[in-house]
């Protein structure tokens, strides 16, 4: 008879045990899928505001930093010593001394790089098209619209210098692809050189009209570097007046 109820006991027991399981395991997935649901109806995670956008063109490490060191690389400003260049990485070897192939396989950073800052900006313009634009806010926007056109002309620079033969006027040569939505999906193409040039002044020149005079962070582009940018792109085109009649004409 006792050893009955032990067992009657025990299977009570365990049912009560497997029954506080479940229960947990319910609660948890229901917990679980609350937090789920929570954060996929978070729409604030989506940059909507000018300031979310701002702090997009904040990023120092995508749109300040990973800049190109291969043309200084493959030039005369400086001499290594063969113990000092084999200390070095083997794409930095091969562009010191001009091997054909310089990546060995690898992928450029210089390029991925380059794509990266360029798509930030492309994001940026994307959310703000949907941005009103007013008298209370004109300034910011602006200044973010100025900016992202900055720094794609920046990325498009660099890119064109170490991926693309020289400018010459009406090139059909092939440049580099010209990328202007946010899309990953996007199928692009290289564009000619002509194309890519075109496409570094217009928002070089964009730029120039949206940016304030100064910024308030020295890691923010201003007008006068929007300036400074449209004279390197002239100097690269061969058209050296160019900057100097801008300057002169902008700070006599």
């Amino acid at each position: 008879m006792t050893s009955h109820k032990l067992k009657r006991n025990s299977r009570r027991t365990w049912l009560a045990i497997i029954i506080s399981c479940l229960s947990v395991t319910l609660i948890s997935c229901k917990k679980v899928n609350e937090f789920l649901d929570t954060k996929y109806n978070k729409s604030d995670v989506i940059p909507k505001e000018l300031e979310d956008l701002q702090k997009l063109l904040n990023n120092d490490n995508i749109l300040n930093s990973g800049y190109t060191a291969l043309g200084s690389m493959s030039s005369d400003n400086y001499f290594y010593v063969p113990a000092d260049w084999k200390a070095n990485s083997v794409t930095e070897r091969n562009t010191y001394v001009w091997n054909k192939d310089i990546f060995e396989g690898s992928t450029p950073a210089d390029w991925a790089n380059a794509y990266a800052m360029i798509s930030y900006c492309n994001e940026v313009l994307e959310k703000l098209s949907k941005v009103d634009r007013n008298v209370s806010n004109a300034k910011l926007h602006d200044n973010i619209k100025g900016a992202a056109f900055f720094f794609k002309a920046l990325g498009y620079y660099n890119l064109v210098q170490l991926y693309a033969l020289p400018y010459s006027v009406n090139s059909e040569n092939l440049g580099i692809p010209i990328k202007n939505t946010p899309d990953v999906n996007e199928k692009l193409k290289r564009n000619t050189i002509q194309e890519v040039y075109t496409e570094i002044d217009n928002l070089a020149t964009e730029a120039t009209l949206l940016l304030s005079e100064f910024s308030e962070k020295n890691t923010r582009p201003n007008r006068r570097a929007a300036f400074a940018l449209q004279a390197k792109i002239s100097l690269a085109k061969a058209n050296t007046p160019k900057p100097y009649q801008q300057q002169n004409r902008r700070y006599p």
